[in-house]
């Protein structure tokens, strides 16, 4: 003991830096790991009682903090129902969620108690939220849309009116196009311009043009 003591004071100087080297190791493995496992995972899926692996791991229903961040496979599977299995990607300081509902047994989802019901409720919800979002991500206009102008002269002598709407209609050969809806007639290149103004180029988009001046609108 009197020897390690003697050590100590003669060479202080680096049994502190060595101390010192040991202690920011130690933080910076704390810290490591803090990052790479601070992904939170909501799970909501039904049937309740499916498997749902998570690269491997199994979870259950529920809000879990300190997960690994990076990309994770997911299975869910349940015997009677479809399986799926897909990737997410469990980001650092975010929470990822995975609601969803098995396929395959329609018998057993008319039959379900106003529990289960309320479960699919919230997950047809948040899918729904997510698909508008997703939408709002690939056509940016979507955040502005629809369009309404109505717009009288001070003498009554012009009037304009038409819309613009976004969405997937009968002539639509892409998944989403614009749709001028032309009311009072020859608003075309106004409908345009208000586009550019509000920061979006037409020519973006699938346009379809519908002149109902002289066939009536309905509203």
């Amino acid at each position: 003991m009197n020897k390690i003591i003697d050590f100590i004071k003669n060479h202080f100087i680096y049994f502190v830096a060595g101390v010192s080297m040991l202690i920011l190791i130690l933080i910076f493995a704390i810290i490591t790991i803090n990052l790479n496992y601070s992904a939170k995972l909501d799970v909501l899926v039904v049937p309740t009682d499916a498997t749902v692996k998570i690269n491997g791991t199994e979870y259950r229903n529920g809000l879990y903090e300190n997960i690994h961040v990076g990309r994770a496979k997911v299975q869910i599977s349940k015997e009677g129902f479809d399986s799926q299995e897909f990737e997410i990607d469990l980001k650092r300081d975010e929470e990822t969620r995975i609601y969803t509902y098995l396929q395959g047994n329609d018998e057993w989802y008319n039959n379900v108690d106003e529990q289960t019901q309320y479960l699919i409720d919230i997950i047809n919800e948040y899918n729904g939220e997510q698909q508008t979002v997703q939408l709002v991500d690939k056509y940016p206009i979507m955040s502005a849309i629809p369009i309404v102008v109505e717009k009288y002269s001070n003498n009554y002598t012009e009037y304009v009116s038409y819309r613009i709407d976004g969405g997937k209609f009968a002539d639509c050969e892409q998944d989403f196009c614009l749709k001028i809806t032309d009311i009072s007639g020859g608003n075309y290149e106004r409908a345009l311009e208000n586009i550019r103004l509000k920061g979006y180029n037409p020519d973006d988009y699938e346009i379809i043009y519908d002149d109902v001046s002289k066939k009536g609108y309905a509203g």
